[in-house]
């Protein structure tokens, strides 16, 4: 799909040979359903925590960090 987009957009020829690539193979989707927190329950944990933890919080369910890389910041 994006090395087709990169065709449209002509940052790629049409006869690139991009997909004969050795370590370019396709891998099987996650089809497990996304999880996340009804504006609710985001609620209700904020009001419920304190200091980093309520920093942590945000930064994972409005910035979309992970947690390790929540937690590497200063």
């Amino acid at each position: 799909m994006f090395l087709g987009w990169c065709v449209r957009r002509d940052y790629l020829t049409a006869s690139h040979r991009l997909l004969e690539a050795d370590g370019l193979q396709k891998e099987p989707m996650d089809a497990a359903p996304i999880d996340y927190y009804q504006p609710d329950e985001l609620r209700a944990l904020l009001e419920n925590s304190t200091g980093q933890v309520r920093g942590v919080i945000v930064l994972q369910s409005l910035a979309g960090l992970r947690l390790q890389e929540a937690l590497r910041l200063d």
